[in-house]
């Protein structure tokens, strides 16, 4: 009987103890609430600003620019959304792979260094249908 009784009280502490916890890390430093919006962006900071400038074929202006966000981790957010991965080949290559090929940018991109300040690569995106976009990537840290 008294484990009985141990096992009523532990519970009835516990499910005050774990609602208040949920309730808390969802507080900001103010102890107002975050949304679940504000907690995304707290994942990627730190993360690298990219300026992606997409080429029509023959044009010398950027027909579509998107700003990225790339981790350490290898991840590209476009927002609060994962939309693709990198990888580093060496000092002045970079591979980028963004899955949703309804975007411009979807396809794979296969970067060279241009310039080194700031951080500047310039290559082909090819598409998932065959065609090929000039791009630029200017890297900038935040």
């Amino acid at each position: 009987m008294k484990k009985i009784l141990i096992l009523i009280a532990l519970m009835l502490f516990i499910s005050p103890v774990s609602a208040q916890n949920k309730s808390n890390n969802k507080k900001g430093a103010s102890g107002k609430g975050v949304s679940t919006s504000d907690t995304k962006k707290d994942d990627i900071q730190g993360a690298a600003t990219w300026i992606v400038e997409v080429f029509d074929n023959g044009e010398n202006k950027p027909g579509d620019v998107s700003r990225l966000k790339a981790t350490k981790n290898f991840k590209i957010f476009r927002g609060e959304n994962e939309i693709g991965t990198w990888r580093k080949i060496d000092e002045t290559k970079v591979v980028v792979n963004i899955q949703n090929t309804d975007l411009k940018i979807g396809g794979t991109m296969e970067l060279l260094l241009k310039e080194k300040t700031p951080p500047t690569f310039s290559g082909k995106i090819k598409k998932t249908d065959g065609s090929e976009y000039k791009v630029n990537v200017i890297m900038r840290k935040d």
